[in-house]
């Protein structure tokens, strides 16, 4: 799973990169391109975030190759500190102690009154460069280890946040349509006039249309919008339509329907559940979404 996170990685980055160019070129090509390249385009930003493909090298590649190594780098100062570490400790209590004559004097004397543990103790503790200094190399050493092994921990288990959060966003996206479908056709009553019902089939066969488009009125929508894939509806806002106006929605609804704009944006929101850490995905998502009305 920490692979597929990567390819995300890879992915988002190239993506966002995408992103900033076609919003420049958009801006810079504004009025000489139609409004259906306008819309589709953006299909090659959708297709870079949803497949992996990348070449050997990749941007995202070379960085993981950095932090590998500065992760290497990390583990083997840290290694030596402690060897370091060890080894000082590990001389010092090998080094055989220096006795003059003098101390031989002092202890033979202590031996002889009784007092020889005490004094020995005293005298090792009074001894330079003892235990605890290694004693603090050692805490350095661990900190080091204990700071060094959390990061690659939370790089590790990373992946999981990233997919807990994706879920959750998409889930929330599809229980909040299908509520927000489920209130909008129980507001709704049928149509029975039959001036516009005839039009609507009109329309439908003028662009291709063989499916029958129910349609319904319901006044707590704010515009005609088109719900359903399977039983598509048409939903309006009022029924006291002219027939000009009538028309007008129902070829642009119609087209929506034609063109399988709904299919195309659960893609987006797809695309935008799967790298919600990328700002620049609501760009390409609010971009998106006004092309396609305009086209």
């Amino acid at each position: 799973m920490n692979l597929i996170f990567k390819a995300v990685l890879s992915m988002s980055l190239s993506g966002a990169l995408l992103i900033l160019v076609f919003l420049l070129a958009g801006w810079h090509l504004k009025g000489k391109l139609g409004r259906q390249w306008q819309y589709y385009i953006w299909l090659v930003v959708v297709a870079r975030l949803l497949l992996p493909f990348t070449p050997e090298m990749s941007l995202m590649g070379r960085a993981y190759q950095a932090l590998d190594g500065m992760r290497a780098q990390m583990v083997q100062s840290v290694g030596l500190r402690t060897t370091e570490g060890i080894g000082g400790q590990t001389m010092q209590e090998n080094r055989p102690a220096v006795k003059n004559s003098r101390q031989g004097a002092v202890e033979d004397s202590t031996r002889e009154n009784g007092q020889s543990s005490v004094e020995n103790g005293a005298a090792v503790d009074g001894l330079p460069g003892t235990a605890p200094d290694a004693d603090i190399r050692e805490i350095d050493a661990g900190s080091g280890f204990s700071l060094l092994e959390g990061m690659i921990l939370a790089c590790r288990y990373l992946w999981a946040l990233w997919l807990a959060v994706a879920l959750g966003l998409l889930i929330r996206k599809i229980t909040l349509y299908q509520s927000y479908v489920r209130y909008v056709k129980a507001g709704a009553e049928p149509v029975s006039d039959f001036a516009l019902l005839d039009q609507l089939a009109v329309t439908a066969d003028q662009l291709g249309i063989g499916r029958t488009v129910e349609l319904s009125v319901n006044p707590f929508v704010a515009s005609p919008m088109l719900v359903g894939w399977f039983h598509p509806c048409i939903i309006l806002s009022r029924a006291d339509v002219s027939e000009k106006e009538f028309g007008w929605i129902a070829a642009h609804e119609l087209t929506h329907y034609r063109r399988r704009d709904l299919l195309y944006k659960w893609l987006v929101q797809f695309v935008v559940c799967l790298h919600w850490f990328n700002p620049f995905v609501y760009l390409m998502r609010r971009e998106m979404e006004k092309a396609c009305e305009f086209a």
